[in-house]
């Protein structure tokens, strides 16, 4: 579970990086602060925040090649799973 947890940060954080610096300073400064809430509501399991901040067509691959969309990366949070 930790090990789920720790890579859907990694990935996000990662996201940010390759996007970040694309965007002017100002947006750049939002997209932290976007991500920063998104991990800190991933951490404390907070899924109103998530499923606020998660786009609809969100897919995730882990280490392992599954693949989870929206609804399962949500649910996983609700269920202890993630």
């Amino acid at each position: 579970m930790k090990q789920k947890c720790a890579t859907f940060v990694i990935a996000s954080l990662f996201v940010f990086v390759v996007l970040g610096s694309a965007w002017a300073q100002s947006d750049e400064e939002q997209l932290k602060k976007l991500e920063t809430d998104r991990a800190a509501a991933a951490v404390k399991g907070d899924v109103a925040t998530l499923e606020k901040q998660t786009a609809d067509d969100y897919t995730f691959i882990n280490l392992y090649g599954q693949m989870s969309d929206k609804s399962q990366m949500v649910n996983n949070f609700k269920t202890g799973q993630t």
